[in-house]
């Protein structure tokens, strides 16, 4: 794949014990990871094909730990996109996402950086129906809320997984191709006018 590839930066937010550590394993490597050390702050990447484009993803998997849980305004600037998660067995997990998307607002917004940026919603663990306390409605009510897409996913499953960090990448790859072409045009108009 091309070593010029467009490179994203996606960060992984939600609580402690969502699976944002195996949701990114889980893509990068096709390996889901059971017991693993709590995360304080990991950095994955990987280079894929999307829709025929190569994108270089590096994919900040933050701590949901407590005393980690407060994201840096740094990581927050640096993000270009967000992976809100939550467990669909934890109801707890599920409302903590209100206030870590609030934060993600504020720091955006004071750094003066409040262009849109792609955020999806995960409820992960969809393997374990069983112990299920979010319904899939409620997900689905609370991405239209934040007008974002949703998805309810497994760690375990490589396919669904795949999607979660691909659709943001769509969305980055189109708006830098969109902005590429914008600025081609503007080189020309800018040639041209200054011959004139």
């Amino acid at each position: 794949m091309s070593a010029n590839a467009p490179r994203h930066k996606l960060v992984l937010i939600g609580g402690k014990e969502v699976g944002k550590t195996s949701l990114a394993s889980q893509f990068c490597f096709q390996r889901f990871v059971e017991d693993y050390d709590p995360t304080i702050g990991d950095l994955h990447r990987k280079t894929v094909l999307v829709d025929g484009h190569a994108s270089t993803i590096d994919i900040l998997d933050t701590s949901g730990d407590g005393k980690y849980t407060i994201l840096s305004s740094r990581e927050i600037a640096q993000g270009q996109g967000f992976l809100l998660v939550y467990s669909i067995t934890s109801r707890s997990s599920f409302s903590h996402l209100r206030t870590l998307y609030a934060e993600i607002q504020q720091v955006r917004g004071s750094l003066g950086t409040c262009y849109p940026v792609p955020v999806m919603l995960i409820g992960n663990k969809n393997d374990c129906k069983w112990e299920r306390e979010v319904s899939t409605q409620e997900g689905r009510a609370f991405a239209r809320e934040l007008g974002c897409k949703f998805v309810e996913a497994s760690a375990k499953d490589y396919q669904t997984v795949e999607g979660v960090f691909y659709d943001p990448v769509r969305i980055l790859n189109d708006k830098g191709r969109r902005t590429g072409i914008w600025n081609s045009v503007r080189k020309v108009i800018s040639r041209y006018i200054c011959r004139m």
